[in-house]
Order: C-alpha cells, then structure tokens, then sequence
C-alpha cells in the first residue's frame, strides 16, 4: 500500500494511520508489510522540522493497540508479538513504550480478562518473548504483578523455553540468578494458593527447595528462631505442614550443614538440626508421608556425599530421639521392600541403625538387609 501522507495533521490523526496498519495486518498477518508501513509511517512523522516527540505518541498508541487487539485474536497472538519484538528491532517501538503498554493491560486485567479469558498466558507469552529477546529487561518483569492471573508465569516460562532454547530449569536458573530476583521479588508476591502449590503443578519443587535454603541460611546466621523462620516460609507457602514442604526443607537443612569444600558430617548436621527442631517437628506434624519424606531426603544426602561414616545412622538417630520421625515410622519404611531394593549402597548404615531400635520394631525381614 503507499505510503500515508502526512504532514501536519494532529497526533489523533497518526494514531487513526497506525490503527489502519494495525487492522491490514491482522487481515494478512503480513509482517514484512506491517514493517515497512510502519517505518514510512515514523519517516513521515518524524521528517525534519516535526515534533521529535510526536512518533512516540504515535508508537506507543500502536504497541497499546496491537496487543490489546492480539489478545482478542487469540490464536494470533504469538504473531503480534513477534510483529513487536521487530519492530524494536528496527526502532519503531521504544522499549519504554513496550512495557508501558504491557504494565497498563496488567492494570486493566480485571476489565480486559472477562472479553479475553486468555489475557494471562497472552501477557505471559509476550513478556517470555521481550525478555528472551532482550526488548525488555528483567528486571521490568520482576517489578510487574506476574501472579495476576494463574496463566502468566507458565506461559512466560514456556515461551523463554523455546525462544532461548533452554530447558525449563535452565529458564528458571537465568530468572533466578539475574536482577530477575525470582526469590526475593516474585515468589513472595503468589497469589492465595502460595508459590508452592503453584510451582508444584509444573514439577518445580527444586525451586521452592533454593527458596528455603535462602532463607535458612539468612536465618543461621543470624540465629532467629524457628517461629521467625516458620513465618518467612508461611510467606512461600499457605500449609507450612504440607508433606513436600517439610521435605524440602528438611533438603535445605542438611545442604545447609555442608562445609564450604561441600563435605558433610554428623557433628555439621546435628548443630544445624538442633537449632531448628522443634520447628521441623512442627512442620513435620507426624504425618506418615512427611517422616517417609524425610528419610528419603537422609539416603538421598547421604548418596551424594557417598556414604560418610556414621552420617545416614546418625541423622536417623537425631530423627528419631528429637520425635520428628517416629520409631513405627522406620519400621514401615524399613519394611518396604522397595526401599531395600533401591537402596543397597544405604545397607550398612541402616542395619546399624536398626541395631539400635527398641527390640519390639525389629522382625524377622530385617536380614533382607544382609
């Protein structure tokens, strides 16, 4: 199409240019032609003696515009936002303009969402796009509400997968590692359900696992209470009892008595343990699937560190005389002939355990062990 003549005419009449390029487009979905539109459009605009300030007005009205209208595309959204990652690219949209408009959609969600009931994993996928593609930078996206609606941050995970070409754990890795501050800034601010309950759906309890190892360590050393602790974690999760999150915190515990050479021992795990325990057996609650988890979470160290002497029967002794894991608790775990297939390497240490149980949770299948 020609290009538009313009030369004076009002700002609204600019807008009304980029609102007809906008409306070819998604008729075609012809990018290149959107482009090269847009650019006579800003050549125009911004001929010598014209507002300089005048194609920002214009540009701005264009980025609001198409992602609004995208999102009432629906299966077309993607190609918006693509159309958007080139057009600051070719410096046609200001990164500015990008997360103005991004951050007035979030704050008219609630008006948009009832039109466009996949407003939120439309925020997402173009928020994953600009921060993949550099349009815009981290630390705008930790600064939004991204738990506004529950399908922001998978869509946002999802999209930086595939543009980065990274896998899910490496995306949150960038997140957490980068002015992004996933910890401190985002997971606090989850919705009702908690980050656990949320990031659990995507198989992320690692995440929450490097959350409460942050915590923990800020804590030790500062030695704060356990009611102190407790209410930082209430602040990830809304169960600070839930089966996952005593194991996960029970992991951070003993990671957390690892030297700095990353060698673990008894004495190491025990001062940090006896700091916490009334507040791990709280979490705990005597919950089958809890102390199950815990004793899973001990094998599970103890593999890593390849068995140090004494560790696994001295972490379940600590367990059991502090009454975070209760006796009749090892003996079904003991009695699972899964665990005693699956844990070979675990064998000595366990039978010197069971040694030193009360004789009535012994039985006969405790030689399966030999």
């Amino acid at each position: 199409s020609p290009a538009p003549s313009i030369t004076s005419q009002a700002a609204n009449d600019e807008e009304r240019e980029a609102e007809g390029i906008i409306r070819e487009y998604m008729e075609n979905w012809a990018t290149s032609a959107a482009l090269a539109t847009f650019k006579e459009l800003k050549d125009t605009v911004t001929h010598e003696g014209a507002n300089p300030e005048l194609w920002d007005d214009v540009a701005g009205h264009a980025v609001y515009t198409l992602l609004q209208r995208g999102a009432d595309e629906d299966a077309h959204f993607e190609k918006v936002a693509s159309l958007l990652v080139d057009m600051y690219g070719l410096e046609l949209a200001p990164s500015e303009l990008i997360q103005d408009s991004i951050s007035r959609l979030i704050e008219s969600f609630d008006d948009f969402v009832r039109d466009c009931p996949n407003l939120g994993r439309h925020i997402g996928t173009a928020l994953g796009m600009f921060v993949a593609n550099r349009v815009v930078p981290l630390t705008f996206a930790s600064n939004i509400n991204l738990f506004k609606h529950p399908q922001i941050m998978p869509a946002l995970f999802q999209t930086m997968e595939g543009e980065m070409g990274k896998g899910q754990e490496d995306v949150l890795g960038v997140l957490m590692n980068s002015e992004f501050d996933l910890i401190d800034k985002v997971l606090p601010t989850a919705g009702p359900g908690g980050c656990l309950d949320y990031f659990a759906r995507l198989h992320m309890d690692w995440l929450f696992q490097g959350a409460a190892e942050k915590y923990l360590r800020q804590f030790i050393n500062k030695r704060v209470t356990g009611s102190q602790l407790r209410e930082q974690l209430c602040r990830l999760h809304r169960q600070p009892t839930h089966p996952t999150v005593a194991g996960i915190v029970f992991k951070a515990m003993l990671d957390c008595s690892l030297d700095r050479d990353g060698h673990g021992t008894l004495p190491g795990a025990v001062h940090i343990l006896d700091h916490y325990a009334p507040f791990l057996a709280e979490i705990v609650a005597a919950q089958p699937v809890a102390m199950r988890r815990c004793l899973e979470v001990v094998v599970a160290f103890c593999t890593k560190l390849k068995f140090p002497q004494g560790l696994l029967s001295g972490v379940f002794a600590w367990l059991k005389d502090h009454e975070v894991v209760l006796v009749e608790a090892f003996r079904t775990w003991m009695d699972d002939p899964v665990v005693k297939k699956e844990n070979p390497d675990a064998r000595t240490d366990v039978m010197s355990f069971i040694a030193n149980l009360p004789r009535k949770v012994a039985s006969a299948d405790d030689d399966d062990w030999d």
